[in-house]
């Protein structure tokens, strides 16, 4: 069995999953509930639904990264499957990338077809007047987050329970979206020590995900630097090699 057949058997599985196919449902709602509110906002019908319909295809590819990736080891051990998997000729971190590639499948799918409705939306809206490339830009930058996520999901559901992995990979979503403001708090002058360094140390380890998020400077038309995209893909690929590295030294040390 190889890494491949490993990603496929998982990619199937997650399309399967009826969690997931709540989200699909969940999706096409919130994307239609944009154009509702944007019939709401007198003047600002494109922009409020430009910004939403974009806010709702980021917050579902990172709640499917998490749901799926928190229970993708966990869920193995728990059916006792992984026995057979580890028995045929594949080692643990061909195991682990093959579910991570896999995931990942599932996350580009969600995507294209999101940002397909999303397109279409505004091409119903105003016609190839609003069609711009760029929000194909912000949705890419949302798969490669997204990705990052999976990672660190993978990585926590090989020490711990599919809850506790949710946890926790939800407070490194949400402190990794606000490390600019915990070095900031901590550089303010009337903060002691401790806790200027504190910050520091937290805004250098942890994932700084605003990094990947460039959804307002699409939307307000501000634009996209060369250089600061493959930036932040670099970047991206980087935390995506550490978190599974991460995983592999802990499932391989870890006892089944």
């Amino acid at each position: 069995m190889s890494t491949l057949a490993i990603a496929r058997i998982f990619f199937r599985e997650a399309i399967r999953d009826r969690i997931l196919n709540l989200i699909w449902l969940f999706a096409i709602g919130m994307l239609g509930l944009s154009l509702f509110m944007g019939d709401l906002s007198a003047g600002q019908e494109l922009k409020v639904v430009k910004d939403l319909g974009l806010g709702v295809i980021n917050f579902l590819l990172v709640l499917v990264a998490i749901m799926i990736g928190s229970n993708a080891i966990y869920k193995e051990i728990d059916k006792r499957t992984i026995y057979v998997v580890l028995a045929k000729p594949i080692s643990r971190w061909q195991f682990l990338l093959g579910k991570f590639v896999g995931l990942l499948g599932v996350l580009a799918l969600l995507a294209v077809a999101m940002g397909a409705a999303y397109y279409v939306l505004l091409f119903l809206m105003q016609g190839t007047r609003e069609l711009n490339p760029l929000y194909a830009c912000a949705i890419g930058m949302m798969i490669l987050e997204s990705a990052v996520v999976a990672a660190i999901a993978i990585l926590f559901s090989t020490i711990t329970s599919p809850t506790l992995s949710a946890i926790y990979v939800l407070g490194v979503y949400l402190v990794g979206h606000n490390t600019e403001t915990i070095l900031h708090f901590g550089d303010r002058g009337e903060a002691p020590g401790y806790v200027r360094a504190i910050g520091q140390v937290l805004y250098h380890v942890l994932p700084n995900l605003e990094t990947l998020n460039i959804k307002n400077q699409v939307v307000y038309g501000h634009g996209i630097a060369t250089i600061e995209g493959l930036w932040a893909t670099a970047y991206a690929v980087g935390l995506i090699a550490v978190f599974l590295t991460l995983a592999t030294v802990a499932f391989v040390t870890r006892e089944i």
